[in-house]
Order: C-alpha cells, then structure tokens, then sequence
C-alpha cells in the first residue's frame, strides 16, 4: 500500500495511508488530508488512482502545487520517493511506511536541496502577514508591523520614482541585515524584455562595482508573478549552478514582484551570504506588503508625472488653437464687390483644415480651402506651412498654374510621405466676372449662379504632395462669376458628420439644402447649413475637422 509522508508548516511529521480512489489535499472541512497551512487553498491538490499508481493534479489552487520544485501543470504520475509541496507543507510519497521518527529530526534542516524553496502566486502575498492567528502576534511581528507603518509615511510624501528607489533599497536592506538589496524594473526588448536595475544598496560600499544579481530567480518571478524564496541557494537546483550564487557564495534569496493590476512591471530582490543570516516567511511577507506598498505608490507617482505632461502639453496645445486661429482670416472678410464668410471647428485643439481669402492685386480676389490628410498638431503644422507658403506665392504675383505647382513641390519635399492636402484655390476678378481655379482632390465647391442652376466644381487633379507636376498636372478651369452668384466652400467634415445611426450627412443633403436657401444672403445660408449639419448629428461627436467658406458676388 503506498504512503504519504507529511511533514506539516508547523513541522510536524505525519504519515497517511493512501487506500481510496480520490484524495483531497486542503484546507476545507471536507478534505480528507486536512492541512492547517495559510498558502494551501481549500481545495489545493487531489491524488487519483489509476490501477497501481496515483496521480497528482493541481485543484487551480491560489499558490500553485509542486513536484520535486517544480510548478504542477498537468495530472501527473507519482514515482516512490516524489515530493508534492503544497503551500509549506511538503508529502513524500512511498510504498513503505517510514520508520517512526520524531518531529525534531523530520523538519528539513539547512543542507537539505529543499529547505525553505518556495513560490507564491503575487496577488496571494498578503496572506503572509494577516492570516496569522492572535496567538502568532509576537514582539517581533509587532515591531515588524511598527517599521512597516513608518516606512508607509515616509514613501506617501515622495514626489520622485528614483529617489524612492534608493530609499526603499537602502531601508529594506538595513532592515533585514542582507547583503545586496535591488529593486529592478522589466523594460520592454526586441526580443522580449531586459532586467533594468533602478536602485541597489550593498552592506559594504566595495561590493556594488563587481555585484551581480541571480538573473534567474528574478526571471522567475517575473514570468510566473510569483514571489520567491530559498534559504539554500547553494544546494536549490535552480540557482546552484549560477555564477553569482557561486562567486558570491549566495545562501538565501527573496524576490517580492512590483506588480499592478495583474502586471508585473519589476521586482524587490534581496540576497545574503551570511549561514547565521537566513531569509524567511516572515521577511517574504514583510517584503511583499513593502513592495505593494512600492508599486501602488510609483503608480500614483507615473499618473502624477502623465498628468503634469499632459496638462503642459493641453496649455501648449491651447497655445497652438489660438496661433492657428488667428492665421485664418477669421469670420468674415471685405473685398471691393465680394462678401467673405469663413467658419473652422477643430475636432481636436488644433486641426488640419484651412480657408484663406488673400488678394492678388485691387481686382483679383484669391479664394482657398483644403484639408491636411491627419488630424491633430501633425496636420496643423502642415496647414500653417501651406498657409505661410501660399500666401507668399500670391504676393509675389505668380501666376495660379505656378502657384499650384510650386506648392506641390515644397509638400512633396517636406511633409511626411503618408501626408497629402486636398486642395482647392481660385480668382475670381471682378473685372471681368470670372472664377479661375484649380480642384485637386477636394470636395467640389458648389456655385449658385444668379438665376441659373447649381453646379459643382469637380476636381481638376489629384491632390498636392503625391506626384510630381510633370507626371500629373493639375488642370486649371473656368466659369462666369456674375453679380448676385455665390461659392459655397466645405470640407469632408461637413458632409462625412454622422449620426448616432452612423448614417453620413452626405453632399446630396448638403446640396438639397443650399438649393432651398440658395436666396439668402451669405450669413444666412452659412447659418443654415452649420445648424443643419448640427441638427443631424444630434450631439454626435465630431470625428473631423469642418470647415465652411462662402463668397457672394454683391450686386
């Protein structure tokens, strides 16, 4: 009949017989090997028997069950002479009973490869310090718990993530008289992550220039998000191979994860070298709680940082709104014979829409509206450069076919490749009552004759910054401009506005609604047209910029 040999976290020592078909390890009344042990879930482990031989299998416990040290992923079959840990209780399995052996010589003693391994999933640690019964409140978990709060106090006023760093390494290290305390953070690799050491402090200042860390026992608990402990790192398979176990002559590790919200983004790792001095349950769990303690306060510490970012980057966008804003020629705008009307809405701070009215001499008025692909400062930046650009090819007296070309060649050359400005320019000369323009690639404006039908200007090219203008040349076309006629200007804003139906407002609406109010004079239709645009949206959020200009030719 096979056995299980038990020896308790109490270290205590018992043996129990294995006869039935199932056997429930744990910490419920309805266990049948009842463990008294605050790291075993009620259910924790379960042994099955399959013809001659039992299998072990982990219940989801909290803490994770090991065979020979090593984390349970599946059912698997016992061998004569395995150990399963539970928690700190650890079942020999035999096929003898043992001989009878008192307590004293069954509790694992310091050269033995297992004494004190262990791993606990990260978000169980506190168990390690408030499941402790009344009659385990000794005078040293008492000063424990006083140290713990007065280190909480000092950590709440620290305003920067370094400088907390060297405090906690140094105090922690003080406090449990180690050799090497570090606290170390995961960074982000090509090939998957890098340990970053943010802080160490050493008992003697010499040992910090040659000091090496076990890489594996912080691997461990940052891949498993578990906490980790050995007291015989000399003897523990994990470590014993590991040059820094052996050149320093390491004999107990303790790693408590940095975790948050189920992310492990660091570690405490604390080691020592000295037989007299050995890392134990109650260091893990005053450990972890400093190292909850330390992750929600550079949380706190990371938002607050995010936040200051933030708020400097609002008031420089802020900033920005009101440079661009005043860059556009504003609401309206005078010219001898035209009425000028103008409107932008950013859907964030700043936008890549633009409208401009610039005179090209006392006759000639030039007329401009385009929208940079992107939203947002990228596209700003682009739309202040067109603008200042633009504006300077007008005053110079360029002629409309060069000023496009020109424009396209300086976009070509300076934007970003992914970027492009759909664009449309004009004259209109009242001279001789005619509009000259040039559409690349923008919604078409619509022209109201005085009288005569609606009619849209279609693209007359592809938009600028795409291709080269000997490869694609943007046309140039022309209509009549009459007195009483007017221009209605947009951007996609307008008519790609959505509803809570996600249905788009459209160009044929748009164009439903200016035949109705073709009539009214310039503030009127733009009103219109705005209050509509808002009607169909409904409260909708805008997701583009929208801009509107329109033109009147004053009888």
């Amino acid at each position: 009949m096979p056995y299980l040999h038990i020896i308790t976290a109490q270290g205590e020592a018992q043996t129990y017989s294995l006869s039935k078909e199932t056997v429930m390890i744990g910490r419920a009344k309805d266990a049948d090997i009842l463990l008294h042990d605050a790291g075993v879930s009620r259910h924790h482990a379960q042994l099955r028997r399959t013809g001659e031989l039992y299998l072990v299998k982990d219940m989801d416990s909290s803490n994770g069950t090991f065979l020979n040290e090593t984390v349970l992923q599946q059912e698997i079959p016992l061998r004569v002479g395995d150990q399963v840990r539970v928690g700190q209780t650890i079942m020999k399995y035999l096929v003898n009973p043992p001989a009878k052996t008192t307590t004293a010589n069954m509790v694992l003693g310091p050269n033995d490869p297992q004494f004190q391994a262990s791993m606990f999933k990260a978000d169980q640690l506190p168990y390690t310090m408030v499941e402790q019964s009344p009659q385990d409140d000794t005078p040293t978990r008492q000063h424990n718990l006083l140290l713990l709060n007065r280190l909480s106090k000092d950590i709440i006023s620290m305003k920067d993530e370094y400088a907390l760093a060297e405090f906690l390494a140094q105090h922690i290290l003080d406090w449990f008289q180690a050799d090497c305390c570090a606290i170390v953070y995961q960074q982000s690799h090509p090939d998957g992550y890098q340990l970053d050491i943010k802080a160490i402090a050493c008992s003697t200042p010499d040992m910090v220039r040659d000091l090496t860390i076990s890489k594996t026992a912080a691997q461990e608990v940052i891949e498993n998000k578990m906490a980790l402990f050995t007291t015989n790192a000399g003897q523990d398979e994990r470590f014993k191979a590991q040059d820094s176990v052996i050149n320093r002559g390491i004999t107990s590790i303790l790693c408590a994860p940095l975790w948050h919200e189920d992310q492990v983004f660091g570690l405490f790792y604390l080691d020592t070298t000295e037989q007299e001095v050995r890392l134990n349950m109650d260091h893990l769990g005053m450990l972890s709680a400093v190292a909850n303690l330390a992750a929600i306060k550079i949380d706190n510490l990371r938002l607050m940082a995010a936040a200051v970012v933030q708020a400097a980057m609002e008031r420089e966008l802020a900033l920005a709104a009101q440079i661009q804003a005043r860059l556009l020629p504003g609401s309206s705008y005078a010219f001898a014979g035209f009425r000028c009307l103008g409107f932008n809405r950013a859907c964030l701070q700043v936008g890549g829409d633009y409208f401009d009215f610039i005179p090209l001499n006392e006759d000639v008025l030039t007329v401009t509206i385009a929208d940079v692909a992107g939203k947002g400062p990228a596209g700003a930046l682009l739309m202040a450069a067109c603008e200042s650009i633009l504006t300077t090819l007008v005053e110079t007296g360029l002629p409309l076919q060069e000023r496009i070309a020109r424009l396209n060649q300086y976009i070509l050359k300076h934007a970003n490749p992914r970027q492009f400005i759909t664009f449309f320019h004009a004259e209109i000369d009242r001279r001789t009552r005619t509009l000259i323009y040039c559409n690349a690639g923008h919604n078409p404006p619509i022209l109201l004759p005085a009288g005569e039908a609606t009619t849209v200007l279609m693209p007359t090219g592809i938009p600028i910054g795409i291709m080269e203008e000997r490869d694609v040349p943007h046309g140039i076309h022309e209509t009549p401009f009459e007195p009483g006629a007017k221009l209605v200007l947009y951007t996609d804003g307008v008519t790609e506005t959505r509803n809570a139906e996600d249905e788009e407002y459209g160009e044929q609406r748009l164009l439903d609604l200016v035949a109705v109010q073709r009539g009214s004079p310039a503030p009127a239709l733009r009103d219109a047209i705005l209050q509509d645009v808002d009607r169909f949206a409904a409260g909708t959020e805008h997701q583009d910029d929208l801009t509107l200009a329109i033109v009147e030719h004053e009888v």
